[in-house]
């Protein structure tokens, strides 16, 4: 007679990481969904999508450092 195979032992469970998601700033292209939400240009999600998570007041434009830089470089 032959004997069933035996379970495995049952480990320690590791820890794993949260999980992140990746957020960006909505980028609003003028087009809305039928109940008036507006959709993000930038991965097609509604504006109320947990991706969307920066408060970034409207109407701000993007600067980047190098330009900063070089502001500062001819102030002085």
């Amino acid at each position: 007679m032959t004997r069933p195979p035996q379970r495995p032992v049952k480990g320690k469970k590791t820890a794993r990481p949260p999980k992140s998601v990746r957020t960006h700033v909505m980028l609003n292209g003028g087009q809305t969904d039928h109940n008036g939400v507006p959709i993000c240009e930038y991965c097609g999600h509604l504006s109320t999508h947990r991706i969307h998570d920066y408060n970034v007041p409207e109407g701000t434009t993007e600067v980047s450092a190098r330009i900063l830089g070089e502001g500062s470089a001819e102030a002085e």
